[in-house]
């Protein structure tokens, strides 16, 4: 074999090493973040007649977690290949999002 396939063997073995990791880069969003902004963005969203959150609203959702929209299709692109985890997330999300409710509604008997 010559000295060029090794290399190119090794840096594919590498890279698709790379690919499987759990491991997210260190400036990715993790999880429980990204969960919890989306939910809220999402909750946000339901509040509206239309379902549709304006761009003020978006702003100021992410703004208060001090997260940005490009982190959140990071943290999607980067996990996006890993339907196993995506499935996890989104039935963390599913899961907030399904509030009993009873649970959001004003206590009348103080």
């Amino acid at each position: 074999m010559n000295r060029f396939l090794r290399i190119l063997l090794v840096a594919c073995t590498l890279l698709s090493a790379a690919c499987t990791s759990s491991d997210p880069p260190p400036e990715t969003l993790d999880r429980e973040t990204f969960v919890e902004v989306y939910v809220a963005l999402r909750m946000a969203a339901l509040q509206q007649e239309d379902a549709r959150l304006s761009e003020a609203d978006r702003i100021r959702i992410l703004d208060e977690f001090q997260v940005t929209i490009d982190e959140l299709e990071s943290f999607a692109e980067v996990w996006g290949g890993d339907p196993a985890y995506m499935l996890e997330v989104w039935r963390d999300i599913e899961a907030r999002l399904n509030v009993p409710v009873d649970s959001t509604s004003v206590d009348d008997a103080g």
